[in-house]
């Protein structure tokens, strides 16, 4: 017998509810398996500690055979309509005059899958979806804000421990499922190990909102250098994915806003002098310093990337 829980109300206090599957984690997998479940007609409840699915992009794509498990449940053309399929792919250099890093022609996949691509949709997208999708099926009872706490185990169910808010209530399954992610509640509570390891990394991840022409330059796009990597492809018209991994030691911090802001240049707007980097995009598409008045928007010099900032008068070098 498994028995693990945190302090709580008197056993008997608590209102009970009997499952055949409870799922915990309402990410894409948890989702996943509640439709798939609902499917084959099998009830069950989703438990889900935070206040609704995920708000951000975190894994950008699908894979075909994910695809074809969603054609399977007749979901997949409402993905296929709030997604992007890239059929043709060529990876770019930022760097001016350089030739395609390389180039991939999903199409010659043609007879072996329906539709082959790269097929990029935000998961925050993907679980508003699957979501959808669950609700419609009528046999998943999803439970936001809903924690697991408690884990018990005997011979013929599982009993869960649930906090909602400052109350708690019990849940008895005959299976439960733990899809609650690296961090896992269940996996904890049956002692089960987490086995691999952590890569020695610190990358950076951005989305970023573009609504001029860069938003149709050639992508994805590379750059290495001196400070590491970076990479930047379009998940969608106007919303791009953003990535550095910097050369060196890793700290073991998270990147903050801050951070992440002064790498890609962004500054308060001065008046007066302003020490810029600019690209001549209209010649040899290299790019140059410039020292500019954003009063007037008067130069008073310029100098070559990597060069040290000129003595200008009433300034020192």
């Amino acid at each position: 017998m498994v028995s693990t829980s945190s302090s709580h109300p008197a056993e008997a206090d608590l209102p009970t509810t009997a499952v055949s599957v409870a799922i915990v984690g309402a990410g894409p997998v948890g989702l996943a398996l509640a439709l798939g479940l609902a499917r084959h007609g099998v009830r069950s409840v989703l438990l889900e500690k935070n206040a609704g699915t995920s708000t951000t992009s975190k894994a950008a794509g699908l894979h075909v055979r994910t695809r074809e498990v969603l054609a399977h449940w007749e979901v997949e053309e409402r993905f296929l309509e709030r997604g992007v399929l890239e059929e043709r792919l060529t990876m770019v250099s930022v760097k001016p005059n350089r030739p395609p890093l390389l180039h991939l022609d999903f199409s010659e996949l043609a007879e072996e899958v329906d539709r082959p691509g790269l097929f990029l949709l935000e998961q925050s997208e993907t679980e508003k979806l699957l979501l959808e999708a669950v609700r419609a099926t009528g046999l998943c009872d999803v439970r936001f804000r809903s924690e697991v706490i408690g884990l018990e185990q005997d011979d013929s169910r599982v009993t869960l421990r649930v906090r909602q808010g400052v109350a708690e209530q019990r849940i008895e399954a005959e299976y439960v499922v733990g899809c609650d992610g690296a961090k896992s509640f269940v996996r904890g509570a049956l002692g089960m190990p987490f086995d691999g390891f952590t890569y020695s990394l610190r990358p950076m991840l951005a989305d970023v909102r573009v609504h001029d022409e860069r938003d149709a330059l050639p992508q994805p796009r590379v750059w290495t250098g001196r400070g590491g990597y970076a990479f930047a492809a379009r998940l969608r018209p106007g919303l791009w994915r953003l990535v550095h991994v910097p050369r060196g030691r890793p700290r073991d911090d998270e990147v903050s806003d801050e951070e992440f802001e002064a790498f890609l240049f962004l500054r308060d707007n001065p008046k007066g002098r302003a020490y810029e980097r600019w690209r001549h995009v209209h010649g040899c598409g290299r790019f140059f310093n410039a020292v500019r008045d954003t009063v007037s928007d008067r130069f008073a010099a310029t100098y070559k990337a990597g060069a040290r900032k000129p003595a200008l008068k009433g300034e020192e070098a």
